[in-house]
């Protein structure tokens, strides 16, 4: 009987083994870390959104012109990158297009995107008949 030998290859399976589960722990936490980054940015946006339709409906009269087109813009581009269909039901949020001139400088979104294309995206993912 080689009980060396025996020993040798438990070893070999046990760290084989413990390897494995290192590397399905790591890649276990990575998703849910991940997920978590996730939901983080969706709840932000979403509240970001509810703070600018209360603006946009209750402070209409208050807002200056260049604060209102840019809570719109950043309403609708919320509505369109971040906030899944359904979630406005209910909810009248097409405050009009954002008129750019009055804008000005500002920006909705980093990338550069229109705020026309913003608002026409916005319009058409949440629109009740959809």
């Amino acid at each position: 009987m080689n009980t060396s030998t025996e020993m040798q290859g438990t070893r070999s399976g046990t760290t084989a083994m413990f390897v494995f589960g290192a590397a399905v722990g790591a890649v276990l936490t990575a998703l849910v870390l991940w997920y978590v980054a996730g939901a983080r940015d969706f709840f932000h946006a979403l509240e970001e959104s509810r703070m600018a339709q209360l603006a946009l409906v209750i402070e209409k009269k208050t807002l200056t012109p260049q604060l209102r087109e840019y809570l719109k813009g950043r309403l609708y581009w919320n509505a369109v990158v971040w906030i899944p269909r359904g979630w406005f039901s209910g909810m009248d949020i097409d405050h009009g297009p954002i008129d750019e001139e009055t804008l000005g400088t500002i920006v909705i979104a980093q990338d550069g995107t229109s705020p026309d294309y913003v608002y026409r995206a916005a319009m058409k993912k949440h629109s009740t008949g959809n």
